[in-house]
């Protein structure tokens, strides 16, 4: 493989642009669309006495979780934004309204800022579906679900990357093992995965 892509493979640090595949703005555009979209979404919407926007809520949480996860791997320590920007005079990219997340607060840091929450919607109501994606190459489909970032899977990686100790190692432990279980992956040996 190419040096670009053994790097981010391995998780080596390197300056922010100096490698083909990593740039701290493509991680963060993404990120602040997350936060565009949770700072308007309405959980206690409904229909026909559902809270239609809980499954997205939660899945956008685990999106912004997993993209904060990826840049705290790549740079260290990483400016800590929940707000929308809209505009290049915030300032935050050098003084963060959320402070600066690394791995030993990224876990914290989401949690306080609503992935604890979505975790929970997620374990109530399951992850959206948007059925089925046909490819158009010789009949192959794709289920829409297996492109999530089921809530197991992201917070399992969030415990190992803080990693303080035992009972950190446990929660991730117990995080996958809910993920293996929920998905039947312990039982079934299927080589369907998630991200």
């Amino acid at each position: 493989v190419s040096d670009t892509v053994s790097k981010v493979a391995n998780f080596e640090k390197v300056p922010d642009a100096d490698n083909g595949l990593v740039n701290r703005a493509a991680y963060y555009k993404v990120i602040n669309q997350c936060n565009f979209y949770l700072s308007a979404v309405d959980t206690l919407a409904q229909k026909n006495n559902i809270q239609y926007m809980c499954k997205e809520f939660a899945q956008v949480q685990m999106i912004r979780a997993w993209t904060y996860m990826q840049l705290v791997q790549l740079y260290g320590e990483v400016p800590f934004i929940t707000l929308p920007v809209d505009n290049a005079g915030t300032g935050w990219e050098t003084n963060p309204h959320g402070g600066w997340a690394n791995a030993d607060n990224l876990l914290e840091k989401l949690m306080e800022n609503g992935l604890d929450l979505a975790y929970v919607y997620e374990q109530r109501m399951g992850l959206p579906n948007y059925g089925t994606f046909v490819t158009g190459a010789s009949g192959v489909s794709i289920n829409s679900q297996i492109l999530l970032f089921p809530g197991d899977l992201v917070l399992g990686d969030l415990y190992l990357l803080r990693g303080n100790g035992q009972n950190d190692y446990l929660k991730a432990a117990e995080h996958y093992y809910n993920y293996l279980e929920d998905y039947g992956y312990a039982n079934t040996g299927s080589s369907t995965s998630h991200v």
